[in-house]
């Protein structure tokens, strides 16, 4: 997966966001908001070279960019598949950009716990209104315990496609923001466990993003999931997050430790290689001190969890370390 940072804005206030010291660092000392056109053309081609036929929009919040209808039309006429990652309070422009899109052409995944205001959320309306079988409903557990209830019903309201793409709160490396803590997990994998009866009646499939540990589940709540087409999987690998200043990032959440400055004469896929090689040695750990000796982790089945939450074990917030 690589993922363009298109914007630096966000007209979202989530406690929770992995991305906020990336944006306010950018919004404190760069008088670029957005990704020119000219970048846009240029990583596209960059993904032609390997092989890689979807463009992923990232913000901030993407479709403040003020040309983000000539993105999509420019994304479309090169035949990629279109991905937005938005908070959904969407303006006239970007929602008549993407309303005659079909869900094949366009997936447009939506934080559905977004901190936004009430008229948002009458904005918000309106877009899962227009746009509803292309949106697939993003959540991410803030809170040990929490109910998917409202999330689904509104799954039904609108006709949304009937997935969930469940995210944890996870910490930014040296950075403070509203995270899960390590010693949390369990209790939100038992609540995932319940969730997961109500989400299964209704045909609705519950797909982990990344950070989940296979410890985290008991043997009980682990077969319950299964049962309900949860299909685990616990990863923590470059995404590769390219912004404007031609930084290619491992994540948001590593952004200020482990980037690639971009060279013409370097591929993606040479790019990932060198952030793998460059946090390998931190993925011995895991969050938890007994990772290193669990079975799970040695067996491949289970990460040992966020790289991100890994290092602040070992560098704790205030002393981010070399």
């Amino acid at each position: 997966m690589t993922n363009l940072i298109i914007s630096n804005i966000c007209n979202a206030n989530c406690d929770f966001c992995f991305a906020s010291s990336f944006l306010q660092e950018r919004e404190n000392h760069s008088k670029q908001k957005f990704m020119s056109f000219d970048e846009i053309r240029s990583y596209v081609h960059l993904f032609d070279q390997a092989d890689i036929h979807d463009i992923r929009l990232l913000g901030g919040e993407p479709t403040l960019h003020p040309a983000f209808d000539e993105i999509i039309a420019f994304a479309k006429a090169n035949s990629k598949h279109i991905t937005i990652f938005t908070n959904g309070c969407l303006s006239e422009i970007a929602l008549a950009a993407l309303e005659n899109l079909s869900p094949d052409e366009c997936a447009i995944i939506m934080n559905m716990n977004a901190k936004i205001s009430q008229e948002q959320i009458r904005t918000r309306e309106k877009t899962l209104i227009r746009l509803g079988d292309k949106v697939i409903s993003g959540y991410t557990i803030t809170q040990p315990v929490f109910s998917l209830d409202s999330l689904i019903q509104t799954i039904l309201d609108y006709n949304l496609q009937r997935i969930v793409r469940l995210g944890l709160s996870l910490p930014i490396f040296s950075k403070k923001n509203k995270a899960l803590h390590p010693k949390q997990f369990p209790v939100a994998g038992h609540c995932l466990a319940q969730q997961s009866f109500t989400a299964f009646q209704y045909g609705i499939q519950i797909e982990p993003d990344c950070g989940f540990v296979r410890c985290m589940f008991s043997e009980d709540d682990f077969q319950i999931l299964k049962k309900h087409d949860f299909h685990y999987v616990s990863c923590c690998s470059p995404v590769i997050d390219i912004c404007s200043e031609g930084h290619f990032l491992h994540c948001f959440a590593l952004s200020e430790k482990f980037y690639e400055k971009y060279h013409e004469s370097m591929g993606i896929h040479e790019i990932r290689e060198n952030l793998i090689e460059r946090t390998n040695p931190w993925r011995i750990s895991g969050i938890y001190p007994e990772c290193g000796t669990c079975l799970y982790k040695r067996s491949g089945e289970c990460c040992g969890g966020c790289l991100s939450m890994i290092l602040n074990r070992f560098h704790p917030i205030g002393n981010s370390g070399n």
